[in-house]
């Protein structure tokens, strides 16, 4: 007489098991390696927007010093692509340099650990009272940010 009830897995449920294993596994692997990706582009997107915001803030310092100094609120503000850090009192022709990074100083040309960032600002003319700022920030040499502002004098 045959057993109809054995306990035990045949051969095909086990290979059945192992495959839905595996998927699952891939699956997790896949998704983990997309949220490591995705974390290191919000960072880079990150700092590229106060890497922006940090040209802008340099330019206003520039502009808010002439100012105060009695001098043209332009003054050293003149049309053309540049570069800057906080650490400098003009603007640099922009060489297509990256920007060094030194935990103790934050993000200059000068000193530091070489990064893959770049910063061009574009300075144009709109008006008598008002200079265009377009400052885009790359990464490994491709467009990560973009930012817009106008200089006034007020």
């Amino acid at each position: 007489m045959r057993e109809k009830n054995k306990k035990g897995f045949t051969l095909l449920e086990v290979l059945i098991a192992t495959f839905l294993l595996v998927l699952v596994g891939i699956a997790t692997f896949g998704s983990l390696a997309y949220s490591a990706f995705f974390q290191s582009r919000v960072k880079e997107k990150f700092i590229a927007s106060y890497l922006a915001q940090e040209a802008v803030e340099i330019l206003k310092n520039f502009r808010d010093s002439n100012i105060v100094a009695g001098k043209n609120w332009k003054e050293g503000l003149l049309p053309g692509q540049w570069e800057v850090d906080y650490k400098s009192n003009t603007l640099s022709p922009f060489n297509n340099r990256n920007l060094k990074y030194d935990p103790n100083l934050g993000y200059t040309y000068q000193s530091g650990t070489d990064t893959f960032f770049k910063r061009k600002i574009i300075l144009s003319q709109e008006s008598e009272s008002e200079l265009k700022v377009e400052v885009t920030v790359y990464a490994k040499d491709k467009e990560v940010f973009k930012l817009t502002s106008a200089l006034t004098n007020w």
